[in-house]
C-alpha cells in the first residue's frame, strides 16, 4: 500500500531499549522485497553505522536519517558523517529531522547540535583541502533541507 499511496516507511533502527532487533541488516529482505517503497531509515542506526552507510550506498530506495544521532553522541554522528560523505551519495543523507512530539526546545536544541556537528565534519574537510568552501555549502543546503523535501514532493 504504501508503494500505491506513494508514501514514505520510516523505521526506527538502532539505538532503543534492546536494540538488538533493530540491526539495519534485518531490512534489507524488506527492502529489495519493495524496491518501489522509499525507506527513511533513523537513528544512524547505532551502533551499526557502518553497516547503515553500506545500505544507504547500496540500495536506491533508501534514505538516511540522522533524526536524534546528534544527541545520542554528537562524536559518532561527526564520525559518521565524515565517512559516509565518500561512501553514500550526498542526495540519500538527512542530517536533522526527529521524531520528537514535544518541547520545541528539544527540536531547537537538537538542530543547534547538528549545524554544529555538520560544520565540523565539512569544515574540517575544507581545510584539509577535500572540498571547497562552496560544495561544502551545497552539501549542508542538501542534507537540511533538500534531501528531506523529498518526501513532501
Amino acid at each position: 500500500m504504501a508503494a500505491e499511496l506513494d508514501l514514505v516507511v520510516a523505521v526506527h533502527t538502532g539505538m532503543w531499549g534492546d536494540f538488538r532487533a533493530l540491526d539495519p541488516k534485518f531490512m534489507i529482505p524488506i527492502i529489495i522485497r519493495h524496491p518501489r517503497i522509499r525507506f527513511d531509515l533513523y537513528h544512524m542506526d547505532m551502533p551499526w553505522v557502518r553497516e547503515m552507510g553500506i545500505i544507504g550506498k547500496n540500495f536506491p530506495n533508501v534514505w538516511l536519517n540522522l533524526c536524534w544521532s546528534h544527541i545520542i553522541s554528537p562524536r559518532m554522528t561527526c564520525s559518521a558523517f565524515d565517512k559516509w560523505i565518500d561512501l553514500v551519495p550526498i542526495n540519500k543523507i538527512i542530517a536533522f529531522g526527529g521524531d520528537y512530539r514535544k518541547p520545541v526546545e528539544k527540536v531547537y536544541g537538537h538542530l543547534v547540535m547538528a549545524r554544529e556537528n555538520i560544520a565540523k565534519v565539512l569544515g574540517g574537510r575544507v581545510e584539509e583541502g577535500l572540498m571547497t568552501e562552496e560544495e561544502a555549502i551545497s552539501i549542508a543546503k542538501k542534507w537540511f533541507y533538500d534531501n528531506p523535501g523529498i518526501f513532501t514532493s
